[in-house]
């Protein structure tokens, strides 16, 4: 699962890579302002990964919840029709 989260987000990871590197490459003589949009987009990007780990973890907590409130409901019809069986059948 990692592999894949990983495959799935790399270009995110190049671009991040990308923004330390243009920052490593600016170095010294690079004005604050420039250092402050290089840094914004680096905080933009960090926090369209964490929206997309978290997007997708609750997308399939959501996905088991439904799947397991369709199999306690389907548990409780069977159940209602075992007693009514055992009834009939006493």
């Amino acid at each position: 699962m990692m592999f894949e989260g990983k495959e799935m987000r790399l270009d995110l990871i190049k671009e991040l890579r990308a923004t330390s590197e243009w920052i490593e490459a600016a170095g010294v003589d690079a004005d604050a302002e420039q250092n402050a949009l290089i840094r914004n987009y680096q905080d933009r990007l960090l926090d369209g990964v964490t929206e997309a780990i978290q997007s997708k973890v609750i997308s399939g907590t959501m996905d088991n919840l439904s799947k397991e409130l369709v199999r306690l409901k389907q548990e409780r019809t069977i159940a209602a029709m075992v007693r009514m069986a055992e009834d009939v059948r006493r």
